[in-house]
């Protein structure tokens, strides 16, 4: 019997042991239930019946039914779509003569032999590391690298050199092998490998930054830049010491030509050029799949191709010379008063990492073309110290010609062009129409842009009122088709006045067009564009081009109109909403009164930032903001009895309540309507609507029948999410994107649009409803990490664009989330980062690149920022989200967090706040944390006004996922069911059978045990 005690004490012990560990694993586990079921791609809800009302496919792919014939169809635009914008986004830099013949087209014939130099044209940036894009293809063989495209167009490719690359010294980094180019000893090695590929050499060098790290600003604490003994260069963007050995050792080997490719979307310092004797230049971005088909094509002139992207970037020479660096990126500061280890644990108790870091945006509107251009017509006209040596990079008196190598919209071609404006039309509905002749005056047949700029007044008027103006501002653009040597092309190109309206916040607290006279201007490129606006004005003198050539503006490049005084115009925004200052409270100079210089181009020496702003947290109201939790119960919030939520819903004698996929019919504005169906929801079906983790939660509660969907994520593509088996047949289809970040540089609407309608027909195929996608942010600096993603430096660019391309998803049923609302400009000190910034900078920048999307392009998802506006959160930001956002704008649709993950401390983790001031729903927070805090709130608190804002992110989110492809294949019969997860049963089952087990083996070991006594006590007593 003493035997069997132990047994059962032993396996008591045991059982118990595992199932204290099962029980704290199924937590585990259920915990991350929606990461487990989107990463293994399990289905926990299924839609029955239906199919009475005919036709529901309410969205249709452009390619037919979703099966994988047609899926093929949709991967192979894709290719063409990518290889499409590698061509007309390729920026042609540089072609010099060589032999009396221009460097560019690479003749396919007799002189055809090249070797490649580079680490990069080894390996090669496909795309630049970001949200959901971290895998090229899970089939190599698709992906078309630099050696495979030049030797399937016939070139001959120095495979001895190229191959050596694989046992270089870089190839342990491959991710960052622009910073372990090879040393000049590696190419000494190879230099036999030359002989017989001597007629051309293809250089290509590259930079890679992305989410979560930019560019890095001063290298000399960085580790990653001393593995192979290179000097120390402070500036990540110039030319590393091997690459200048490496430039050096091509120049001496005497190929007939050095062409350089720059496979980056950062701005590269490319003032060395003509030092290392390079012909011709191509900027190509990161060309994606198959991009390199159509980088060779550009460089061989294919079948009559012919350059025509153009920069969406200034490339100064440089990058440090930006008057925004020194509050961006690694030279951000923290809080003047912030002491380390001494933070004032009273004042802020959230992670001081989240709250400690400052940019104050001391540029102004200076951002870009906007300061190069701007400071470079002040010198010409001699004005406000332009030409002092504030700010020069080079020594001496401020110098255009030493600052820039190319200008804001600069891109060469195989022939020339001429441009005039021959008419412009006042349309009397806030546009204009210019009319622009263009004339192929070169010998090559070849496409050409048109880039559409203004010229405001800037003098008393503007200084009195700290309206700031840049000397030439972009508006418009357009492509024409192919014109042949001495053809013509007359093209109508519309242009918003709102987009060149100043916002004026010290006087008329609105937008305005200030009095005095404005010009439209053409120009190959912002500075040309400049130049002949400062003709027209009477500058003759001093003009030059970026090399420091002097030029002669234009004849017929402008056209000149009178404006008066005009406050009233644009008074208002959507639905009648006055549009005034909303964002005093982001300015630093009203909590620190003026002690902060903002960038002014009335005194450019006394306003240049040269240093990090000094800002301090100062005071309870500050501090209150920035600790981030001050919601607070309304004195006249009604009970939460005043709702009624779950209840069976019999609206206007509809027996069976209100449907999901009926609300498609409805209006937001159609107030009874939407208020009667979220009546349908029961308090956890309003928490689910909260969690997102790649999707939407389906919500089975009858009748509402909400099925869940995937959501892509990424600017760069759709998503990581495989194609559905069903959808496949089976075969292994690559992942879904068009990796190009090279689309902008195009200027091409019908590409832009395009794109749109691709990654909308991959997400249909896919089985989704939005992507998270859409760069409206500014590339405030050269540095920025996530600049691959953003479409510009320019505002009014990004504004154009986001309204073509997202738009072109919608149409099709998938939801474009532009990303992330708003001034997200840089990734270091990304979470929390307080920014500081003037009304107008912050509306006709950082707002303005997404207004196009939300306000003319009318999408119904935004995606919000890790960083403060102020001191504010900015899902947390009522001026943000609610006053400009859903007020001045007319947003109709659903807001979410930037990744929040559910945390339950730290500066995203104040709920009720951030849900009461705009917020609908919390990214990857699938298992509904933030939800079911704020739910646990209000029943704590009876607070109805915190349900008031629940339920209004319920209609929010349900109108959106009401106007996708959601509700394909749905009617009113349709139910949706839920289903627990094969694993969750098991796991579930498991746990309980060792439970039982421990708590059988704790009943034979208390049976035994009590037998043993028993023996004993009878044992006892026998003696």
């Amino acid at each position: 019997m003493f035997k069997k005690t132990k047994l059962w004490r032993g396996l008591t012990g045991l059982f118990a042991g595992l199932a204290a560990f099962l029980i704290f694993a199924t937590l585990v586990l259920f915990q991350y239930a929606s990461v487990i079921n989107k990463t293994f791609n399990i289905e926990t809800s299924k839609t029955e019946g239906g199919g009475s009302a005919g036709d529901t496919e309410y969205y249709k792919s452009d390619f037919g039914e979703i099966n994988a014939e047609n899926l093929r169809k949709v991967e192979a635009a894709a290719e063409a779509q990518t290889v499409t914008e590698a061509e007309e986004g390729a920026v042609l830099l540089k072609n010099d003569l060589v032999n009396g013949e221009p460097a560019l087209p690479l003749s396919t014939g007799s002189k055809n032999k090249v070797s490649l130099f580079g680490r990069a044209t080894y390996s090669p940036l496909y795309r630049t590391s970001a949200a959901c894009t971290r895998v090229i293809t899970n089939n190599p063989e698709r992906v078309v690298s630099l050696n495979k495209a030049l030797t399937d167009a016939g070139f001959e490719v120095n495979q001895t050199l190229f191959n050596a690359y694989a046992n270089g010294s870089g190839r342990e980094k491959p991710g960052i092998s622009y910073l372990f180019e090879e040393p000049v000893s590696f190419y000494n090695g190879q230099q036999s490998s030359l002989n017989g590929y001597k007629d051309v050499a293809i250089v290509m060098l590259t930079r890679s930054a992305g989410e979560g790290n930019d560019m890095v600003v001063d290298q000399s604490s960085d580790g990653r830049f001393n593995k192979t003994g290179q000097e120390e260069v402070k500036n990540s963007l110039a030319l590393q010491t091997n690459e200048k050995n490496m430039l050096n050792f091509v120049k001496e080997q005497g190929f007939g030509k050095i062409i350089v490719l720059i496979n980056t979307n950062y701005m590269m310092e490319l003032d060395w050029l003509d030092e290392y004797g390079v012909d011709a230049a191509l900027f190509i971005g990161t060309p994606g799949l198959t991009g390199f088909t159509g980088v060779v094509n550009v460089l061989t002139g294919k079948d009559g191709l012919a350059p025509s992207g153009r920069l969406v970037d200034t490339f100064a020479a440089n990058s440090l010379s930006s008057p925004a660096i020194v509050n961006a990126s690694g030279n951000t500061p923290q809080w003047a008063n912030y002491n380390g280890a001494d933070y004032p644990k009273d004042i802020v108790t959230d992670v001081q990492q989240q709250t400690s870091w400052v940019s104050v945006q001391q540029e102004n509107i200076y951002v870009g073309y906007k300061y190069y251009e701007t400071r470079y017509a002040d010198a010409i006209t001699g004005d406000a110290g332009a030409k002092s040596s504030v700010g020069s990079s080079f020594g001496g008196g401020w110098d255009y010609a030493k600052e820039m190598c190319y200008p804001f919209g600069f891109g060469l071609s195989y022939t020339t062009f001429n441009q005039t404006i021959t008419g412009v039309t006042d349309n009397g509905d806030g546009t204009y129409t210019v009319k622009v002749r263009v004339e192929n005056t070169g010998t090559v047949a070849g496409k050409d842009v048109v880039q559409i700029y203004v010229s405001t007044p800037y003098g008393d008027y503007e200084k009195a009122r700290k309206i700031e103006k840049p000397a030439i501002l972009f508006v418009a653009f357009d492509k024409t088709g192919v014109i042949e040597p001495g053809g013509t092309a007359t093209l109508e190109v519309e242009v918003e006045e709102y987009l060149f309206a100043s916002y004026d916040y010290t006087d008329a607290k609105g937008y305005v067009l200030t009095p005095g006279d404005y010009y439209f201007a053409v120009g190959s490129d912002a500075h040309s564009a400049l130049n002949n606006v400062l003709g027209a004005k009477g500058y003759t003198e001093g003009l030059i081009d970026q090399n420091g050539n002097a030029v002669t503006p234009g004849e017929n490049t402008t056209y000149k109109w009178t404006q008066e005084l005009d406050t009233t115009t644009y008074k208002n925004g959507e639905n009648g909403e006055p549009v005034t200052n909303k964002f005093d409270k982001m300015d630093i100079n009203y909590w620190n009164g003026n002690s902060v210089k903002y960038l002014s181009r009335s005194d450019w020496s006394g306003t240049f930032p040269t240093e990090s702003a000094k800002a301090y947290l100062l005071g309870s109201e500050m501090a209150t903001l920035l600790q981030g939790e001050f919601y607070s119960k309304p004195a006249d919030a009604p009970s939460t009895d005043a709702f009624s939520q779950g209840k069976s819903n019999n609206w206007k004698g509809v027996n069976k309540g209100i449907t999901f996929v009926s609300m498609r019919n409805y209006e937001y504005d159609d107030n009874e309507k939407w208020d009667n169906f979220i009546d349908q929801f029961n308090l956890d079906d309003l928490v689910s609507m909260t969690g997102n983790y790649f999707g939407n939660k389906a919500i089975t509660t009858q009748p509402i029948n909400m099925p869940e969907k995937y959501g892509g994520d990424g600017c760069q593509g759709v998503g990581d999410k495989a194609y559905p088996k069903e959808v496949t047949g089976g075969d292994d289809n690559y992942w879904p994107c068009l990796y190009t970040s090279v689309m902008s540089c195009t200027f091409n609407k019908e590409i832009i649009e395009n794109r749109g309608k691709l990654m909308a027909n991959q997400a249909l195929f896919l089985n989704a409803t939005v992507i998270w996608t859409g760069g409206g942010n500014l590339h405030r600096t050269p540095y920025g990490g996530r600049n691959a993603e953003y479409y510009s430096e320019d505002a009014n660019l990004c504004y154009i664009i986001g309204s073509i391309e997202l738009p072109a998803m919608e149409k099709r049923g998938i939801l474009g989330g532009i990303k992330h609302f708003a001034g997200n400009d840089q990734e270091e000190h990304r979470e929390g980062l307080n920014t500081f910034y003037t009304e107008q900078a912050f509306r006709e920048g950082a707002l303005r690149g997404f207004e196009g999307a939300i306000r003319k392009g009318k999408v119904r998802s935004v995606m919000q920022a890790f960083s403060r506006q102020g001191v504010v959160f900015s899902s947390s930001c009522y001026e943000l989200n609610i006053s400009v956002l859903r007020g001045e704008w007319g947003f109709r649709g659903q807001v979410i967090t930037d990744a929040s993950s559910g945390v339950t401390t730290g500066y995203k983790s104040h709920y009720t706040t951030s849900m009461a001031n705009g917020t609908d729903i919390y990214c990857l927070d699938g298992e509904k944390v933030a939800g079911n805090i704020i739910a646990s709130y209000i029943k704590s608190s009876d607070d109805g006004a915190m349900l008031g804002y629940l339920r209004e992110s319920a209609k929010n989110v349900a109108y959106a996922l009401s106007r996708s492809a959601l509700i394909n294949g749905m009617d009113d019969d349709t139910v949706v069911k839920e289903i627990t997860p094969a694993w969750q049963i098991l796991t579930l089952a498991g746990m309980s059978l060792v439970i039982a087990l421990a708590v059988g083996s704790a009943v034979m070991f208390g049976i035994t045990e009590f037998k043993e006594y028993k023996q004993k006590k009878e044992k006892g007593n026998e003696h």
